[in-house]
């Protein structure tokens, strides 16, 4: 009865053949502004913007019409007068009304702009936050002239950090692999990948501390201090995440200082 469905908040509105509008609540009428003489008889996708002639919405009304039972609840982005849009979520199912023997379709529509406003409020802060996360890790391995890495063992995939392209003085971006890693490796020492590589063959899967010397394109060496941390992934495959932080400073000034104490210490 009309009476029950005018106490319902959401709007409502009864199809028939067609997708035609046969009756419809006073939240209906209210919501877009219209009367009963003007939508009686109308296809609901002919009313106001035009937004309910998306396909996904008229081709599951046509199947609820012809019998079936199962409807996916739609979303539109409806413009009402003074151009106020409204996100609006679509539910229909079948309507039997005694003494009719076609189908018909109850639909529903809910307005969830705040919803929809507050979701994109809150995926725009955690992009934000993100962001900002990414930038403070950024520049803490700037300042502490630290990189990061991690290796999958199976697919022998190598993720390499901003900072660590410009420790290996790498162009960024560029792929790299163990043999790309070698050419930049002092002649005398072995990486930190091709440690974990030797482990590997063994059968060894450990947290590893590594030193090692890096041999630069102008003949100028760099010390770096490796720490390795063996790990599972989503799908239990063993990957290693690893930072390596460039200690040159460090070991020449400790260098610098050993000389000056043995030259101390040898005076007379």
């Amino acid at each position: 009865p009309k009476g029950i469905l005018n106490t319902f908040a959401d709007p409502l509105v009864g199809l028939s053949a067609g997708q035609r509008i046969q009756s419809a609540n006073r939240a209906f009428y209210t919501m877009f502004g219209v009367s009963r003489d003007e939508t009686q008889g109308v296809p609901l996708h002919e009313l106001g913007s035009g937004a309910f002639k998306v396909a996904p919405l008229r081709t599951q009304l046509t199947e609820l019409l012809a019998g079936s039972h199962a409807f996916q609840p739609v979303e539109v982005e409806h413009i009402f007068a003074g151009k106020n849009q409204r996100t609006l979520l679509l539910n229909a199912r079948p309507l039997s009304l005694p003494g009719h023997s076609e189908h018909r379709v109850l639909v529903t529509f809910q307005d969830i702009t705040a919803r929809k406003l507050a979701e994109a409020a809150k995926d725009q802060r955690s992009e934000e936050e993100l962001r900002r996360s990414e930038a403070f890790l950024a520049e803490g391995q700037r300042l502490s002239q630290t990189g990061s890495f991690s290796w999958r063992v199976a697919t022998d995939e190598i993720t390499w950090s901003e900072q660590l392209y410009r420790i290996y003085e790498f162009e960024s971006g560029v792929p790299v692999t163990v043999e790309l890693i070698r050419t930049r490796v002092h002649p005398e020492d072995v990486s930190l990948i091709e440690r974990l590589k030797n482990d590997q063959a063994r059968g060894v899967a450990k947290d590893i501390e590594w030193q090692y010397r890096l041999l630069m394109p102008d003949h100028s060496i760099k010390y770096v201090h490796a720490v390795a941390h063996a790990n599972r992934d989503q799908d239990g495959q063993l990957e290693y995440i690893a930072a390596v932080q460039d200690v040159t400073a460090r070991r020449l000034a400790e260098d610098a200082f050993e000389r000056e104490a043995e030259a101390l210490g040898g005076a007379p």
